[in-house]
């Protein structure tokens, strides 16, 4: 049996300490941070430990160190199955709570006013408004999906007021159609969604399941709740990100975590068509959802024709 640093796991091993220990002095560690220590050293860590275990198997290093990597991902693979359990809960619990069509709302009618009114962009709503008190005398941001001819039309001189934006649908850039935004108060009667929830729990990479519940208010009474949720999801292979760096821009510290995926869980009843409605307003308010069709054939909205007006004059 060779000496162990002189099999490949214990040469990796040694590599591994190499670029931990360049990492864990600012001097040194960021240049490896930028050339990719942190990967790297996750990338090490695997290869020590498939080679640990196969050299173990082999009977080049002792068999018993092959419990090192086998306790490893055991404990990383049952803490994924627990991950999984836990959102299957969840949905389920979520799926058979929250509510399908609560209100009929008609755009002629009402004014929806949502904290993420960006969802013009998707759904098919006239117009939407965000709340912003920085906007006098409105308080309000007016987000409408108009045809792109619309957009090129508009003076120059009135563009101060109005932003512009392209739209992509399905990953897809959308050349028929642009998104303005420009402050108008809500002329009609006002639907309200409100968001609650912490939604910094949201990126702060925990493995628990965040939950953010919408209200829809009309008249100050809320008439419908829907809960919505997003974990941040292991990988079926563990890949890891080990180094140092700095936090909080002043102090340089050294840690490892996982890398892994923010997922949003489908909290939609089943009772709801999936492919027409998709978030919490859709569902509650009866917006479908745009198809690529819809947007390559987009003729506007009536309303918005009059807003348009408006701007020009």
């Amino acid at each position: 049996m060779p000496p162990f640093f002189r099999t490949v796991s214990g040469m990796v091993l040694l590599a591994l300490i190499a670029v931990f220990a360049l990492q864990a002095f600012p001097y040194t560690g960021v240049f490896v941070m930028i050339l990719g220590g942190l990967t790297l050293a996750g990338l090490l860590t695997q290869v020590f430990l498939i080679s640990l275990l196969v050299e173990a198997f082999l009977g080049r290093v002792p068999r018993a160190l092959a419990a090192i990597p086998i306790i490893a991902y055991g404990g990383y693979y049952a803490l994924y199955a627990y991950q999984a359990i836990d959102i299957q809960l969840k949905t389920a619990q979520l799926q058979q709570r929250n509510p399908g069509k609560i209100f009929d709302f008609n755009p002629e009618v009402h004014s929806l006013v949502t904290p993420d009114a960006r969802l013009v962009t998707q759904y098919a709503i006239p117009v939407a408004y965000q709340p912003d008190k920085n906007l006098k005398p409105e308080d309000h941001l007016a987000f409408r999906l108009v045809r792109n001819d619309q957009c090129n039309k508009l003076s120059k001189g009135g563009r101060h007021r109005v932003q512009q934006f392209g739209v992509h649908f399905g990953d897809v850039f959308q050349n028929k159609v642009c998104e303005l935004r420009f402050p108008e108060s809500p002329p009609r009667k006002v639907v309200r969604a409100v968001k609650h929830g912490d939604t910094e729990e949201t990126w702060n990479g925990k493995l628990e399941i965040s939950e953010q519940v919408t209200e829809i208010i009309i008249d100050g009474a809320v008439v419908g709740s829907f809960r919505t949720a997003s974990v941040w999801r292991l990988p079926i292979f563990p890949r890891l990100n080990i180094g140092c760096g700095l936090r909080n821009f002043s102090d340089w510290k050294c840690g490892a975590d996982f890398l892994r995926s923010h997922v949003r869980i489908d909290t939609i009843p089943h009772s709801v068509d999936h492919g027409k409605y998709g978030s919490p307003e859709s569902v509650m308010l009866g917006i479908p959802k745009y198809s690529a069709a819809d947007l390559a054939n987009f003729n506007g909205f009536k309303q918005n024709d009059e807003a348009l007006r408006r701007i020009a004059e």
